[in-house]
């Protein structure tokens, strides 16, 4: 409002101004429910975020635990074939600790005789006595082996001479 004056300065009238401000409030109001429309929307959607993560994080734990289960299945079925692979190699086995064993057997047999003799050569004894630790010890190296090959664990990989394993 503005006061309107004539020459002599008295008020004689009011100049007012008004502005509709009716489009404005229907802006603000449309503006209001968009924001609560988008608000309850995103909500909404992190809600379903939420929901779909933790079905996410449920189904790798769940892998997670089928891959280990996996992975110790594998290495119980590797243990068994070396288990199987044993018992299809007993006979083999025995003989190569059978035949070091009768070596020293038939060895010390000597030994002992050409001791019992009135005048024992001694570097005959000397080399009875090492061909009997040497087969001793091709004996323990044929346990050592199969020993390692039963261990329950991972086999180890390494490069090798074809020719040399033929």
């Amino acid at each position: 409002k503005v006061p309107y004056r004539d020459e002599t300065g008295n008020v004689v009238g009011v100049v007012v101004f008004s502005v509709d401000l009716t489009e404005r409030m229907k802006v603000e109001e449309a503006l209001r429910e968009a924001r609560d429309t988008l608000e309850s929307r995103v909500a909404e959607r992190t809600r379903e975020l939420a929901t779909a993560l933790t079905e996410l994080r449920r189904e790798m734990a769940e892998r997670q635990r089928a891959e280990d289960r996996i992975g110790q299945q594998q290495s119980e079925l590797a243990h068994l074939q070396r288990l199987r692979t044993v018992e299809g190699m007993t006979t083999q086995i025995a003989h190569e600790i059978n035949q070091p064993l009768g070596a020293i057997a038939n060895f010390a047999s000597g030994l002992a005789r050409r001791l019992r003799s009135e005048s024992p050569d001694l570097d005959a004894l000397a080399t009875i006595a090492m061909q009997i630790s040497q087969q001793a010890m091709r004996a323990a190296e044929v346990v050592r082996r199969l020993r390692d090959l039963v261990r329950k664990e991972e086999s180890a990989r390494k490069p090798c001479d074809v020719e040399q394993i033929v």
